[in-house]
Formats: structure tokens, sequence, C-alpha cells
């Protein structure tokens, strides 16, 4: 502090004391990670069985069903595996030459039952191929992630697109370099400026989806976003209420390591 003629008169320390909150955020992320390792043993056995089931002669309806019920499991163990990410901060990947036109052609392919029993239109502007050196296991999680969303807080009667192009240098990379870009837009519930700020913060949701009960644990945008950026990569938002979002995914075609 100064006085009234600016010479130094002392010094004021304020100290706050955390521990409480550091302990209940670690007690939160440790309670994350070990039920869902709980979670993953017995998921992986009962996927293992219905393979072995699946292998067999067995009637159609009863085919039916099992697969039904596998495909039930490997959903959850997707989600128990996302729990675990999120607790242990993951952002390794495995890179591999991927063509990403494909890898969202069938994300979307996949969804396309979803979006047609939620009354909601899905059109995918695509190109027939662009290769990439990428994860195509975290970048598959990436636009699963992005499209579940949309279909989620997407009222009946909405729209859903998805678009994937080739850029020049983006973001600021010195030496520009090919970029690709991945936009998911939907017509659906939208977020005020402050919800957009929180987004990708773990166990977020906004207000209206949780006044309104929309199943979801609020993991899925900010894991999205660890695997984007250790592809090298940004994702954007931007998003009005009532209106709609757009979510705008760039990762360089030449791998995190460019």
């Amino acid at each position: 502090m100064y006085d009234e003629e600016d010479n130094f008169d002392g010094t004021v320390v304020v100290f706050q004391n955390v521990t409480d909150l550091m302990d209940a955020i670690q007690t939160r992320d440790r309670f994350v990670a070990e039920v869902s390792h709980e979670f993953r043993t017995p998921l992986t056995s009962i996927i293992g069985y219905l393979d072995v089931a699946l292998e067999e002669d067995l009637d159609p309806i009863v085919r039916k069903f099992l697969n039904t019920s596998q495909r039930n499991a490997e959903r959850l163990l997707g989600l128990v595996t996302s729990l675990l990410d999120s607790a242990a901060n993951s952002s390794k990947v495995t890179v591999q030459e991927v063509n990403l036109a494909r890898l969202v052609r069938n994300s979307a392919e996949s969804v396309e039952v979803q979006t047609k029993k939620a009354g909601l239109s899905l059109q995918a502007d695509l190109p027939d191929r662009m290769d990439a050196k990428a994860d195509p296991v975290k970048m598959g999680q990436v636009v699963d992630n992005l499209l579940s969303n949309a279909i989620k807080y997407t009222p009946s009667g909405g729209s859903i697109t998805v678009s994937l192009r080739q850029l020049g240098g983006v973001g600021g990379v010195d030496g520009g370099g090919e970029w690709a870009e991945l936009v998911v837009r939907d017509t659906g519930f939208g977020m005020t400026a402050a919800e957009r700020g929180k987004l990708f913060t773990n166990f977020y949701r906004t207000e209206h989806v949780r006044k309104a009960a929309i199943p979801g644990t609020g993991l899925g945008l900010a894991i999205t976003q660890g695997f984007v950026r250790a592809h090298g990569g940004e994702i954007l938002v931007s998003s009005e209420k009532d209106v709609g979002s757009t979510f705008t995914v760039r990762i360089p075609l030449c791998g995190p390591d460019a």
C-alpha cells in the first residue's frame, strides 16, 4: 500500500484455505475412477461370452436379442471407458492412416435410425475420401459424441447437418499446412454465453438440460476437447439460445506431431 504522498506504507497479504475444496475434487475423481474400473471388468466378461454365444447356430430371434444385448453392453463399456479417460485425463493418441470421410460417414449412418425416431432430419456433406494421420478410435468418439449431443438436444422437427472439408493453414499455425474441418450443426435448444463458457468443464450440464431430465454425465464434451487437443487441433462452438449450436473441429491432416 502507498500513502497520499506515494510512499510505501505496508503490505496486505490474503490467504484462503482451499484444502476442503481440493479434497472434495480428489475424492470425486477417485470415486469415478474406482467405480468405472469395477464396472469394466464384468462388462468385458459379458461381451466376451456374448461373442462366444453368437458363434453358435442360433434361432434368428435369439440371435437378434443377443446382438442387441451385445451392442448395448459395448455402448455401456464405451461410457465406462470415457469415465476412466476423464479421471485419468487421458490424452494419448495412437496415430495411423485414417480415411476421415469414411469414419464420419460410418458415424452418421449409425445414428440414422435414432434421428428418425426422434423426428429429426440428418444431412451429411462429405467428400469421397480424406486421408489423415489420426487415432481412429478417439476421432470416432469425437464424431459420435457431437452427433449424439445434437440428437439429444434438438427437439422433434429439427435438423442436424454434418460436414467435412479440407482447409489450408488455420488456427494461427506457422507454415500453414492442410487441416480437416468437421462441422456439426443443429437447430436445438442452444446456449447462452455463460453456458458456453462452462461447456467443456467435467460434469457440467446446462440448466435447460437438467430441468428437462435429459440423460447424460456432462463428460462427453470435456473428453471430446481432450481428444481433439491431443491431435494438435481445436474445437470451437457457436450457439444461440433457442436457435441451435454449431461445433467445429479442426485437426492437422499430417498428424499431431506436425
